[in-house]
């Protein structure tokens, strides 16, 4: 169930937004590795949290070997949750 003041992509539901805000982190600092098996395990987490279309993009990049756009998609996540902390 999504509504209007979540983060983008983020489910209302029985959600620990600082455990996915770490999980979030830990991913960008795995992109550094350029290495997608070192992120699949974050990916799959990843999935009982978000929508799958945010995962799925992700994903694509991350399979494409283009990391810079995962990161961006990351990051637009972390800005997103934090913006509905502020509110």
């Amino acid at each position: 169930m999504k509504c209007a003041n979540n983060a983008p992509g983020v489910e209302q539901e029985d959600i620990d937004r600082p455990a996915l805000r770490a999980l979030l982190q830990e991913m960008l600092q795995g992109m550094e590795e350029c290495d997608p098996q070192a992120i699949e395990p974050h990916i799959e987490k990843l999935k009982r949290s978000i929508s799958d279309h945010h995962v799925e993009r992700i994903e694509q990049q991350i399979a494409r070997f283009d990391f810079g756009r995962a990161k961006e998609e990351i990051l637009k996540l972390l800005e997103g949750l934090e913006m509905e902390k502020e509110a």
